[in-house]
This record gives structure tokens, sequence and C-alpha cells, in this order.
């Protein structure tokens, strides 16, 4: 079988799974907990927001490795990465203007999601015998949901996962890019990336905290900057993109320049299925840091993790979406990708394909927060899958995994000069992240709604609390501690012997 022939087949088979019964659960999941929470992240979301980026001295740290800002900036590391830039573009290029709507869909209630399952890594989190804590969905779909084989279910698909999602396909747009703005060997850039990318991972989660701590902020101020200058520029446009956004979202798109023209399902499809690679929210992923967090109690560590997704998809998803769309660039055919050589496309377009020093404005914005976001989002994933393969095989397994999941990094990169084009070499390893994420999804989901009563009780529990004063009614920790030593085995006791009994003391006569 060709390798032509084998994408094909698995594109067919992501289609599939892909399909309406998985967008169906999770939309379903995401309303269902919304309504439960009763619209928890509209009414949270400021006071959520204020305290992610604003502690103040209510927010005494608890137990955890790392404060609540480091363990928002780590997970944002793994979220915030080429989903955002090459994810977006793929989206459209294959589902259209309506693919955006049904984005911000998957946001606007995947910050339920993500604040469940965050609040769930919390409360179900373990101890190791080195005090370190874990958590994630194979922690509370074992303990919570007491289904231990679909919490090793979860954690098979997680390793898997992070050797597509956070390895290949960063590293794939990361070459792509470099390959359409500087002509750069994909080669050579994959191995460049992997080689800084295992530096800092050998350090560890502390390595990895300080990273995104101080990479995260920048560029996505950075990348939110350019776009905002070319949203001002082409704002005539505005109007007219809105509009197609919410109408094609429902009737389809029609063939328009280099566009094929897309179905509602196919707006549909991608545009939730790129939309939950890029908030990752309903995938598990999240929950598996804020276990780290030094936080009082799940929930406040919850509302936390749920600015991720509001960050991730209504800030910096429709930067990328907005510029696509309102340049036009996504009708073009000049591109040799539908990845980050669109986004390219679309920033040069916009900032009027101005150069500095021989380099096109846009292809070198696009191109360096593209490298920031996919490298912290390579560290971020890295510790995913390490969480991932230990809980199935133990802390031995730790550091091999760690190699595999570089090889796997530079072979996103490599195949680019390997397959017969550089479309294709881009579709192939997103086509392997969609299935990684599906793989993830469905345990997690399955979880979320079994323990739907328990995040609905700690919720209002810790609202009630902060806002009336009453004590709370359940503990700020139910974390499962793993002993540190094996039981001491029960000793027999020996036989008792009959004491003997001594002849009571003649009472003394009072004078």
């Amino acid at each position: 079988m060709s390798f032509t022939a084998f994408e094909m087949h698995l594109s067919n088979f992501a289609t599939l799974v892909w399909g309406w019964p998985m967008l169906i659960a999770l939309m379903v999941t995401g309303i269902w907990l919304t309504v439960l929470l009763r619209g928890l992240q509209f009414r949270m979301l400021l006071p959520a927001m204020y305290d992610a980026f604003c502690p103040h001295s209510r927010h005494t740290r608890g137990e955890g490795m790392i404060s609540n800002r480091s363990a928002l900036f780590t997970a944002l590391a793994a979220t915030v990465g080429t989903g955002n830039i090459a994810g977006v573009a793929t989206a459209i290029a294959l589902g259209g203007p309506g693919a955006m709507f049904w984005m911000w869909m998957s946001g606007l209630f995947g910050m339920a999601l993500k604040f469940s399952e965050a609040l769930l890594g919390v409360h179900y989190r373990v101890k190791d015998k080195n005090g370190q804590f874990r958590g994630g969905p194979m922690y509370y779909l074992t303990h919570g949901a007491k289904a231990p084989w679909l919490g090793a279910v979860f954690a098979g698909a997680l390793a898997f996962a992070a050797l597509c999602t956070g390895g290949m396909v960063q590293n794939n747009s990361i070459a792509d890019a470099m390959l359409a703005g500087f002509g750069l060997n994909p080669t050579w850039v994959g191995l460049a990336v992997t080689a800084v990318s295992a530096a800092v991972m050998l350090g560890g989660l502390g390595r990895i905290a300080r990273a995104a701590d101080l990479l995260v902020p920048s560029m996505i101020v950075v990348y939110a900057a350019a776009g905002t200058l070319v949203i001002v520029v082409n704002s005539a446009m505005l109007p007219q993109i809105l509009h197609a956004i919410f109408t094609e979202a429902f009737t389809g798109s029609a063939a328009a320049g280099g566009f094929a023209g897309s179905s509602v399902l196919l707006a549909m499809r991608y545009g939730l299925a790129r939309g939950v690679f890029a908030n990752e929210s309903g995938l598990g992923s999240a929950p598996i840091v804020a276990a780290t967090a030094q936080t009082r109690h799940p929930t406040e560590q919850a509302l936390v993790s749920m600015t991720q997704t509001f960050i991730d998809t209504f800030f910096v998803c429709t930067f990328t979406g907005m510029v696509i769309l309102i340049t036009g660039a996504w009708q073009s055919l000049d591109v040799a990708s539908a990845g980050a050589s669109l986004t390219n496309l679309a920033f040069n377009q916009g900032l009027g394909n101005v150069a500095l020093a021989g380099i096109p404005l846009g292809s070198g914005i696009v191109s360096l927060c593209l490298l920031l976001f996919a490298f912290t989002t390579i560290l971020g994933w890295g510790f995913y899958g390490q969480q991932g393969a230990m809980y199935l095989l133990g802390p031995k397994v730790a550091k091999p995994y760690l190699w595999l999941f570089l090889a796997c990094t530079f072979f996103g990169a490599a195949i680019l000069d390997w397959a017969e084009s550089i479309r294709q070499g881009v579709h192939f390893i997103w086509v392997l992240a969609d299935l990684g994420t599906a793989a993830m999804m469905l345990p997690n989901l399955f979880g979320l709604l079994v323990m739907s009563g328990t995040i609905k009780k700690l919720a209002f529990d810790y609202i009630q609390h902060t806002r009336t004063g009453k004590p709370l009614l359940h503990k700020p920790f139910y974390f499962t501690a793993v002993p540190a030593k094996a039981p001491v085995k029960a000793v027999k006791a020996k036989p008792k012997t009959k004491a003997k009994i001594k002849p009571r003391a003649k009472p003394r006569k009072r004078r």
C-alpha cells in the first residue's frame, strides 16, 4: 500500500470518528454541564479572570507543587499552540467561514467542560511517595467513576495523543511555517526544535513552568497586537465577514476562488474538531497540570483553569480566523498547505506585504509566534504524555517515553521532506492528531457525565462559602494518598497469660 493510499484510508477513518455521534456527544455534555452549573462560565468569568491574573490576599496557597498562576500558564503553554494558527487555518480552508461559528461554540460550552474536568482533577488527585501530586481523568475515572479499566484506557490514549498532538503536529507546523516564510529545510528545523525541547523537558515540571511563565504572556500580546492591526486596516470588510460566519454555519459555503465549497456538516466537523484541538476542552489534558496547583479548594483552581478556554478560543483563535477571512486569503491557491502557510499569507496581505531587511513582516510575526506557541505546547504535552505512560507502566518508563516523544517530535517535521507533497505531509499529521484527541475525549466525557453530581456539589459549596462566609461542607482536598511504605505484615499476638492476683492490703485503722 502506498503512503497516499494509507493516508486516504486514515483520513476516511478520522472523518468517521469525528462524525455526528462525536459532535453530538461533545455538545450535549457541554450544554448539560452549563445547565447544571447554571451558566457558571458566564457568571463567574470576570471573577475567575481577576483571580487568575490579579491574585490577592484571600487566595492563600494550599497544598500543591506549583502556584495557581504557574499552573494556568503551563496549561496555556500546552493549549495555545499550532491549533491557534495552523488549526484555525485548516478549519477555514476545509469548512469555510461557518467553521469559525462552530469553533466559538466549542469554546462557549468548552468553558464548562474545562471547569468540570479541572475540578475533578484536583478533587481526585493523588500524592505519591515523594510528596508529588498527580491527577487527571485516569485518576478520577478510577476513584470517582469507579472504572479503573476506563482510567487505563484514557492513560493509553493520552500517551498516544501526546506523541501526535504534542510532538508531531507542533513541529510539523513550525517546519511548514519556516519553509513557507524563509525556505528553511524542514528536517533541519525539526532537529533544532527537538534538541531545544529536550534541554527544557529533561529539567522536569519546574523548568517547564518557568519557561511557560516567561513565554506565554509575551507571545499572546505580540500576536494579538499584529492581528488587531490587520483587522483595523481592513475594518471595512468586517460586517461582511461576520455575516458570512453566522449564515454559512447553517447553510454551507459556496465555492469561491481556490475554495472548493463546504457543507454544514464539514463546517461543523472542522470547526468543532479544530476548536477542541485548540482549546483542549473535554480532552482531559488540563486537569493533569491543574492537579499540581497550590490551591485551597478544587473549585478555586477550576475557575482559574476555565479562563484558558476563553483566552485560547475567543482571543487567540479569533484573531487568526478573522485575519484569514478579512484578507480573503482563505480563497487563495497560493499556499503550499492549508495550515500555517495560509496564516502566513493572510498576515502578509493584511500588513501590505511590507518587508523588513528582506523578510516579509507578516511571515516574520507568524513564524515567531508559531515557533513560541508550538515550542511551549511541546513542553506541556511532553509532561502530559509522561503522566499517562507512568500511570500504566510506573515511574521507570518516564525517561524512555520522553525519548520516544522527542523522536516523534522530529518525525513531525521530517515528514514534510518525505511525503509526496507539503499538503499531504501536513494533512497526514493532522489526521493522526484528530484520532488521538477522539481517543482521549470519549472516556473523559463519560466521566464528566457520571460525576456531574459531584461537580455541582463542590462548585456550589465553594461559591456559597465565598459569598456568604458560611463554612465549607466538604474538606478542601479529597486526594487519595498513596502509601509511602508497603503495609506492615500483621504479627500474631502472643497468647495472654493470666495475671497473678495480689492480695488486698488491709485497711488502716483511723485514729
